[in-house]
């Protein structure tokens, strides 16, 4: 998914170590039970294709360390799982952000907040690009980097 690679190297341009907090590729069997019991398919299990998930940044050594969606830790499929068990809704989670928000994807495709059901882009691929486009307020405290859309 070439939306994602460009989205990661946007982040490195800015100093973030992006590709260093992806974590492998989810196996088949959690991609299966993410499609199987929630009914999601197409983009959202090609990017778990490509990574299950982010390292949480708080976790890290890794200089740069960061969410990779604003303000959100992109969660493993298996989390997402568990995610979409909880809200009991259509709409899939697969990022958390630290006071519980998500966001997800919708059976027609849509990236919605699953709180407020605002539609944030018509499909993930163009939601990675209005990321990749977007201006970001980078924030250095003490040598920790941060950002976020602006």
């Amino acid at each position: 998914m070439q939306a994602w690679q460009d989205w990661l190297a946007v982040l490195e341009s800015h100093g973030f170590a992006a590709r260093a907090m992806t974590r492998p590729p989810a196996s088949e069997q959690d991609l299966d039970a993410l499609s199987v019991k929630t009914g999601v398919a197409g983009e959202l299990l090609d990017l778990y294709r490509i990574s299950d998930g982010q390292l949480p940044p708080w976790r890290s050594e890794e200089p740069g360390a960061t969410e990779l969606f604003p303000c959100a830790r992109f969660v493993p499929a298996a989390e997402a799982l568990e995610l979409w068990q909880e809200w009991q809704e259509p709409r899939v989670p697969f990022t958390v952000d630290a006071d519980g928000g998500c966001l997800a994807i919708a059976a027609t495709g849509e990236i919605v907040d699953m709180e407020t059901g605002e539609v944030h882009a018509a499909s993930l691929v163009a939601y990675l690009g209005e990321l990749a486009r977007a201006r970001l307020a980078i924030t250095d405290d003490d040598g920790i980097l941060t950002w976020d859309i602006v």
